[in-house]
């Protein structure tokens, strides 16, 4: 029995080239706009704090999650398009599924490191002044 994933988008969609890239972005307003309001809400910046590192902590985590899977369902279509007949028309559908999950497994990576980086302020951030 092969345990199949819920995917994040229709195969020949574009959402797949996105999907890495607009989780890092949502990511990265909430980690900012979250910090933003903490900061500027809070009596005591420095005692609660660790409050706000938790919620970026489990916001990167959630969203390294989201890109990985994101990355998994890429390498699964461009695979599929590897093992595809092949055309001689430069523009068959394999050619262009294969291109488009290179590309959107690429771009989730990038997402993922960009997503440390971001994630990893709060470790260098210990107040907001």
């Amino acid at each position: 029995m092969r345990l199949t994933m819920v995917r994040l988008y229709y195969r020949d969609s574009l959402w797949s080239l996105v999907a890495g890239p607009t989780i890092w972005a949502v990511h990265f307003l909430f980690c900012y706009i979250t910090a933003a309001i903490f900061c500027a809400k809070s009596a005591d910046p420095v005692a609660d704090f660790y409050v706000l590192k938790i919620a970026i902590g489990a916001a990167t985590l959630i969203a390294l999650i989201g890109i990985a899977v994101a990355g998994i369902q890429a390498v699964d279509d461009w695979r599929r398009a590897l093992n595809a007949e092949w055309a001689v028309d430069e523009n068959s559908l394999p050619i262009r599924r294969r291109f488009v999950g290179r590309a959107a497994f690429l771009l989730a990576g990038l997402s993922a490191v960009a997503t440390i980086y971001v994630g990893m302020t709060v470790l260098f951030v210990s107040s907001c002044r």
